[in-house]
């Protein structure tokens, strides 16, 4: 989620798609209500920097938010990237990039039998990030 208002603040349409229970209305539910996402970037700690933006939609339906990026940050346990794939594949705009994080833990045979056909075609390509850039807790 910290992903939501860093890109935000640098101008991307940022959309979320969470497939998972009831995720996406209670990330909705907690933006709407404290009008954002806010993070802090202590980075430099002479020179602390805020960051607030909401999505422009949250859906747990891939229809509302995977056609129009042109990339996709998925930042999830190992265990949760095959399904999300098999959600958002039929969606795909062509060009999209897709980052996963953690890219290790085979990721790659994942993709491969999930995304095997849309990369040799070109319609996608895909990055495995390690190590992740930051976790949050």
């Amino acid at each position: 989620h910290v992903f939501i208002p860093y890109f935000g603040n640098l101008g991307y349409e940022v959309t979320v798609f969470a497939g998972f229970r009831d995720e996406a209305a209670r990330l909705k539910a907690a933006y709407e209500e404290s009008d954002g996402i806010e993070i802090y970037d202590r980075t430099d700690v002479d020179h602390p920097r805020t960051y607030k933006h909401s999505p422009r939609a949250c859906s747990n339906n891939p229809e509302d938010s995977i056609p129009q990026a042109d990339y996709i940050i998925m930042a999830l346990p190992s265990f949760a990237i095959q399904g999300v794939l098999r959600d958002i594949k039929p969606h795909l705009k062509l060009g999209v990039i897709i980052f996963i994080m953690p890219g290790q833990g085979g990721v790659d045979f994942i993709v491969r039998e999930m995304l095997g056909e849309e990369c040799r075609a070109g319609k996608c390509s895909v990055a495995g990030v390690i190590p992740m850039p930051l976790n949050c807790r």
